[in-house]
């Protein structure tokens, strides 16, 4: 079928097209995109105390089973043998309050989440507070996002940062954090200062769980960073988790699984549905924002706001629409 001299390409001929494409170029568009979009005045949820509040999370996704993706990406382990799938891992950097995405990083499921975090370390800074769940805390990965004047609010696991150099008023404390034996020595032998940040300590429980929940923070002075405010804050770090729960079930179908059977093309095609994402997220924040009654972006519909995408541009790029 034609319209206007357009012939429409078979399914082998965009397989093609999509590999001569590559995941570099989906990669680059992404990056060009991404970034955060709330502005103080239009979107306070997005701040606390003028700091923009970011949250990093990951998840692992199935991929098509091929010996190239099992290779790759590698499939999980189980007491009953490995996966069905294998699985590629996604870390994500996101802007709270709009779920817009900032940064990105993917890899395999054999890579750690907190090595493909510090990939994301650099689209961070001055001026943003940084959240994220008990996953992720280490000490090069918090000096890594210190580094860039970022600060940070994370959940600490149990063992932890559990001496306290000073109690502070609010009943917080003050504490050190070490590096382990290894990194020590690979400091001393580049001839550099082993590093032993300074972290403040939140400890509290929540309503109906005698769980005690502790929160290490880089902002050391409870008057300007109260604990009981930085305690509900760090709870609105589960929207990170909502992004993937948008893009696995809302977005591609939590049913479906990338058709690439090459690991070129699986990066492509995540890089592609990050980039939906985002731009569908970028156009919910400015539906909110410029409403006669400036809406909260979470009270609009992802799913809604996807169909409304696809019913509105379904005409404009159809080579066969009239």
């Amino acid at each position: 079928m034609t319209r206007r001299g357009f012939r429409v390409p078979n399914k082998s001929s965009l397989c093609k097209a999509r590999g001569r494409l590559g995941a570099r170029v989906m990669e680059e568009v992404f990056r060009q995109v991404a970034g955060p979009i709330a502005e103080k005045e239009r979107c306070p949820a997005a701040f606390w105390r003028g700091l923009r509040l970011e949250a990093f999370d990951g998840t692992v996704l199935d991929v098509a089973d091929t010996e190239e993706n099992a290779a790759e990406f590698t499939r999980p382990a189980g007491g009953a043998g490995p996966g069905g799938y294998p699985q590629a891992r996604i870390i994500a950097l996101a802007e709270r309050g709009t779920h817009a995405l900032i940064d990105a990083a993917i890899g395999g499921r054999q890579q750690g989440e907190t090595t493909l975090a510090m990939e994301l370390a650099a689209s961070t800074g001055s001026g943003t507070l940084v959240l994220a769940d008990r996953n992720m805390p280490g000490v090069p990965l918090w000096l890594a996002f210190r580094r860039t004047g970022a600060h940070l609010l994370w959940r600490l696991k149990r063992p932890t940062a559990q001496r306290v150099d000073q109690v502070l008023p609010d009943g917080s404390y003050l504490t050190r954090i070490h590096l382990d034996k290894h990194q020590h020595a690979a400091h001393r032998r580049r001839g550099e200062p082993v590093p032993e940040p300074v972290l403040r300590v939140i400890e509290y429980t929540v309503e109906g769980s005698d769980e005690v929940l502790r929160l290490a923070t880089s902002l050391l002075d409870p008057e300007t960073a109260p604990a009981s405010e930085l305690a509900a804050l760090y709870h609105e770090r589960w929207e990170s988790e909502g992004i993937f729960a948008e893009i696995k079930t809302a977005q591609r179908d939590s049913r479906a699984v990338p058709l690439s059977g090459r690991p070129d093309g699986v990066r492509q095609q995540i890089w592609a549905h990050l980039i939906v994402h985002h731009l569908t997220r970028d156009l919910m924040h400015h539906a909110a924002v410029e409403a006669k009654t400036p809406l909260d972006p979470d009270r609009i519909s992802f799913r809604a706001a996807q169909r409304q995408v696809r019913t509105n541009l379904s005409p404009l790029i159809s080579p066969l629409s009239t």
